[in-house]
């Protein structure tokens, strides 16, 4: 960075540990996990996205049961076989969505809200005339998220505009045709070669499809990957990896915290294991 890019994010550090300390948020919870991402060679040189970062509290948005050591810089499970994505992913995702967040006019689609931590830190960046569509299949985690993200604005004294963030039941593998075409995609989960190019048709050109897929090496072995790709016309798209993910899943099945899932959900989960995509099953679903 020059020295100009240094001044204005040393003015957004501050900012955001002067809000951090004025009794807006648990003061501690987001600067802890700035520091563990520092720590660890993940250093956000993007001002917006540090301050977003800072001072949007993760934590609010996760059940204590499911908190565990080193948490602070891992995906967390949020019940019914889902987690909340690591903050240096989260830092990536936000890295490269800022510039079509900001812009005006955006329709921006979030396959799998998830815990809704994400669909807040991406709010922030949010230009006022442009839109977010969050979908999730699961309706009970949808009610729980959308009164969890509620309680948030509320607490904060903010209030969230549902014209332009809006929260929808549904399965969204596949998109959405009739809210299509989008400048962005993001899907929380593994993109099969069907859904690929289904999602591929709702997205404008010069817009981008952002998920997770696997890298195959020449022996075989598997590496989860974030991948972005760049629609440029219908028939040029360019793939880009982000960043490896792989190791993260093989840390959450080593985690005793995971069986947790049997007691929150009422004794559902009689039987809970990953499939050959790395995603947490339940018997019910198989």
């Amino acid at each position: 960075m020059n020295i100009v890019e240094h001044v204005v994010l040393s003015v957004a550090v501050w900012e955001a540990i002067w809000v951090s300390c004025s009794g807006l948020r648990n003061p501690y919870a987001g600067l802890r996990e700035m520091a563990l991402a520092v720590e660890n060679g993940t250093v956000i040189d993007n001002p917006d996205v540090w301050k977003v970062m800072a001072t949007v509290n993760r934590s609010y948005f996760q059940i204590k049961d499911f908190v565990y050591e080193n948490s602070n810089n891992m995906p967390v499970h949020i019940g019914y076989g889902y987690y909340c994505e690591a903050p240096h992913i989260i830092k990536k995702i936000l890295v490269i969505l800022e510039p079509y967040l900001k812009r005006p006019k955006s329709h921006i689609l979030e396959i799998g809200t998830g815990s809704g931590y994400l669909t807040v830190c991406m709010n922030q960046l949010l230009h006022e005339k442009s839109a977010i569509l969050s979908l999730e299949i699961n309706l009970q985690l949808l009610n729980r998220t959308i009164n969890t993200v509620k309680n948030y604005y509320t607490k904060h004294g903010m209030k969230l505009n549902k014209n332009q963030t809006v929260f929808l039941w549904w399965n969204g593998k596949r998109g959405i045709y009739s809210r299509s075409p989008f400048d962005v995609i993001y899907c929380s989960g593994l993109i099969s070669d069907g859904e690929y190019n289904k999602l591929m048709y709702q997205i404008k050109p010069n817009g981008i499809l952002l998920g997770y897929d696997w890298e195959i090496d020449g022996s075989g072995g598997r590496t989860l990957w974030l991948k972005q790709w760049y629609k440029i016309t219908d028939t040029d798209v360019k793939c880009k990896p982000v960043i490896k993910c792989d190791h993260y899943y093989r840390e959450l099945m080593k985690n005793k915290g995971l069986l947790k899932l049997n007691d929150i959900m009422g004794g559902m989960a009689k039987e809970i294991s990953m499939d050959k995509h790395g995603r947490v099953m339940l018997r019910d679903e198989r």
